[in-house]
């Protein structure tokens, strides 16, 4: 015990230290293609280009869909009558996974924010890229909302990670539909 004590006595100094902050603050970037002529020549050319702001609206407290702000988050409950602020369900992060695997990704984002944003950017049928796929809420999300889906991760245990929870899903999804089918 003696040669560990000078450990002990400096764990016990920084006790309720730690290395980095709870994420708190997330950037979404939505970027298109420059425009090749007008918006609608766009549009008709690649199918894609403009934000589904009808998918997206926001109910206010007086039932009326209000216009999707481009501020999304959890900013305390006297403003989020006024913006989207989904939040990660406890179990959402580990849904799926096989028995003794656990979601290890720092910043599992909620599946509701992530449908919304595909429903934002994109059509029924149309494919979502993410590049920074991590453990696949969007290819989740694209599942749900009837989108093509491909995902990039450099770190294999994350790209093992998002293909179990979007098979997951998708397998919870088609028993959901065949049930419904058969009540």
């Amino acid at each position: 015990m003696t040669e560990h004590e000078p450990l002990l006595t400096t764990a016990a100094e920084w006790d309720g230290h730690r290395a980095a902050l709870k994420p708190a603050h997330q950037v979404v970037v939505v970027a298109r293609r420059p425009l090749e002529g007008l918006l609608l020549d766009n549009v008709m050319k690649f199918g894609t280009g403009t934000l589904n702001v009808n998918a997206c609206r926001v109910q206010g407290e007086d039932g009326l869909n209000r216009y999707p702000a481009n501020f999304v988050g959890d900013i305390g409950p006297e403003f989020e009558k006024h913006f989207f602020a989904p939040r990660a369900t406890s179990g959402e992060k580990d849904r799926y996974l096989p028995p003794g695997m656990i979601n290890t990704h720092p910043t599992v984002k909620p599946v509701e924010l992530l449908r919304w944003l595909v429903r934002l950017v994109s059509v029924p049928g149309g494919m979502v890229l993410d590049p920074f796929m991590g453990s696949g809420t969007t290819g989740v999300a694209c599942m749900l909302e009837d989108r093509k889906f491909v995902g990039i991760d450099m770190s294999d245990e994350y790209v093992e990670i998002a293909q179990h929870r979007i098979e997951g899903w998708q397998r919870a999804g088609s028993e959901h539909l065949m049930n419904s089918a058969y009540a």
